[in-house]
């Protein structure tokens, strides 16, 4: 068991704000089965504008996987990666995904490049096709695999600049 704890300090006057919006925030995760939230405040110390919220989660894979809405179930699959002399193995089952050091040999489908390559794979959207093309990625075994498992983790839209 793992307790998760977020410290911060807010600006004077702005706690009750914080405390409100952590208590939404609560009632919404208690809603989808994340546990539950404690929320404290200080009560005197040196400083008076502190919120702390903690929950206790089964393990850090569990904890970052709350809220995130799941792969899709259909994907029964084991993809390698190796990354210099690095080997890993992520399995896809269930809608869950595990992913531990280990050999790629024997996986559905392998990567093989830098981390910064199948980061811009995954996350920059760049095209396979162009990242073999040019020596930054090699892929192995099914590539239908590979071209869907690059689409599975899409970041959340960029927050607006403050003007």
């Amino acid at each position: 068991m793992l307790l998760i704890r977020d410290l911060m300090f807010c600006k004077p006057g702005k706690v009750r704000t914080m405390v409100e919006k952590f208590k939404a925030m609560k009632k919404l995760g208690e809603k989808k089965g994340m546990g539950s939230m404690r929320i404290l405040t200080d009560l005197s110390a040196e400083r008076y504008w502190t919120v702390i919220s903690e929950i206790e989660v089964a393990s850090l894979e569990a904890f970052m996987a709350m809220g995130q809405p799941g792969l899709p179930k259909d994907i029964d699959a084991v993809i390698g990666f190796r990354l210099g002399r690095e080997t890993y193995r992520a399995t896809i089952r269930d809608g869950g995904l595990r992913s531990e050091r280990g050999p790629a040999e024997g996986a559905d489908a392998i990567f093989s490049g830098t981390p910064a390559a199948i980061a811009a794979a995954i996350y920059g959207g760049l095209p396979l096709d162009d990242l073999e093309r040019d020596g930054a990625l090699s892929i192995e075994g099914d590539r239908a695999l590979a071209e869907r498992f690059v689409t599975l983790f899409p970041l959340p839209p960029k927050a607006p600049v403050p003007a």
